[in-house]
């Protein structure tokens, strides 16, 4: 079971809603921190800065306190491996960037061994397992959960479009930053796999 947090002792890392933590929080935390270790050691010039440390563990832990703990340690590991990605790939030059974006694409599709030509696909390398990883977890949602991280990373990586000033790129990053996939992990880490049916009568509601 989780447990409850007492929000009052740290307000400015809270909102008002209640909130719980996993049971499994130093568990989760040792993933993400591996994770960081893993960037530093791959790409060792760039700072591996942590996203999701606060002064009760993880945010993850908070995001899914009655998840499974084998499949919440894992998405934890996923989005915090994707937001150290997304602050290296940002410095390097535009081709170089998209080589390696590619890369990644090709792994979750289950091309790992036809690597684009990057910086030695250092960074990339640590997701050329995640396509096994999910699988061997869920073998049942794993169709489902890759097609939610490749969609992501089109949408929010791989848009050509441009972009005349910095209000209309505002609204698209405001509008693309992966509710879909934080959404769907949420079900996944309860082993809730919802119908087609039951998915498209969610959709108003994420929306919203």
């Amino acid at each position: 079971m989780s447990t409850a947090i007492d929000t009052s002792l740290v307000p400015q890392y809270f909102q008002r809603f209640p909130v719980r933590r996993h049971k499994d929080e130093p568990l989760i935390a040792q993933g993400v921190n591996g994770i960081r270790k893993t960037f530093e050691r791959l790409v060792p010039e760039r700072h591996a800065r942590s996203h999701a440390v606060g002064p009760y563990g993880v945010v993850y832990a908070f995001c899914y306190p009655e998840g499974k703990t084998e499949r919440v340690k894992f998405a934890a590991e996923i989005v915090e491996a994707l937001w150290l990605y997304d602050d290296i790939i940002e410095v390097l030059p535009h081709e170089e960037a998209a080589l390696e974006h590619a890369t990644v694409i090709q792994m979750l599709a289950g091309d790992k061994h036809r690597m684009a030509p990057g910086k030695k696909n250092l960074m990339t390398s640590i997701f050329s397992d995640t396509r096994d990883q999910i699988t061997a977890l869920d073998p049942k949602g794993a169709p489902l959960l890759i097609e939610m991280l490749q969609q992501y990373l089109i949408e929010y990586d791989a848009n050509d479009k441009t972009y005349n000033d910095i209000e209309d790129y505002c609204t698209f990053r405001i509008l693309n930053v992966g509710f879909g996939m934080m959404a769907y992990f949420v079900e996944w880490t309860l082993d809730i796999h919802l119908t087609e049916e039951e998915t498209q009568l969610t959709k108003e509601f994420y929306a919203a």
